[in-house]
């Protein structure tokens, strides 16, 4: 049995092939680490981040900043973020 739904193409991107968003949420995470007390460059918030959630490295965060990485940290970050890629992306 089929579904009403027919579609021609299907579009798989992975990050980086058509839209780089990666170095835009390192930027983002980079300064709000800095504000939190962690100083690190771009290059290294790109060794310890890129390819990795935010969240699956809590324990380094909490570690870097001295602070625990709460839900409102998180939704801040998401918020800025997004407000970054609608600016910047094409």
């Amino acid at each position: 049995m089929r579904s009403g739904t027919v579609f021609e193409a299907v579009l798989f991107d992975c990050d980086g092939v058509l839209v780089d968003s990666e170095p835009i949420t390192n930027g983002v995470l980079r300064d709000m680490l800095n504000e939190a007390g962690w100083a690190l460059t771009q290059a290294e918030c790109e060794h310890h981040f890129i390819g990795r959630a935010v969240r699956d490295q809590r324990a380094l965060i909490e570690h870097h900043t001295g602070r625990p990485l709460t839900e409102a940290w998180m939704r801040a970050f998401y918020a800025r973020r997004d407000e970054r890629l609608r600016a910047e992306l094409q």
